[in-house]
């Protein structure tokens, strides 16, 4: 069986979340999805069906420095990654990390989809938009 490991942001909501696992109950037969998360959802993820794994977002108290974060996200997600062999990372958030860019430049084999929210507003997020090169396709799901 072949995993897709969905890559979620911590956002202020349910929605990276729950669009991860929308893609996720809809796979391919064949295909196993995983989630790594930084929402403190995670524990629904998990009762709903889903393997999860968690990481507390920078701003939980407790997080130490932003660059202490990006080491330890960065060593998770890889370690992640070398665990599960998935055939597809999925990142589902506004901008990607740079410990999740490094993860996917230290494996150029990994086949990586940004999925992210459709209809920026023009000029908004240059410097995010700027990084959608080190993924292999972007995926745009529509807006209401």
């Amino acid at each position: 069986m072949s995993r897709v490991l969905f890559v979620t942001s911590n956002g202020t909501g349910f929605g990276h979340l729950t669009r991860a696992m929308a893609i996720g109950r809809r796979l391919e037969p064949g295909l196993e999805p995983a989630i790594f998360t930084l929402s403190a959802a995670a524990p629904v993820v998990r009762r709903l069906g889903f393997a999860v794994d968690y990481l507390p977002s920078y701003r939980t108290p407790g997080a130490g420095s932003e660059l202490a974060w990006h080491r330890r996200l960065r060593a998770r997600v890889g370690a992640l990654v070398d665990e599960l062999d998935p055939g597809v990372l999925v990142f589902d958030g506004v901008h990607p990390y740079a410990a999740l860019l490094g993860v996917l430049h230290d494996r150029p084999d990994l086949p990586a989809v940004w999925c992210r929210r459709a209809m920026w507003q023009p000029g908004a997020g240059r410097e995010f938009l700027a990084t959608e090169d080190a993924f292999d396709a972007v995926l745009e799901p529509g807006e209401l």
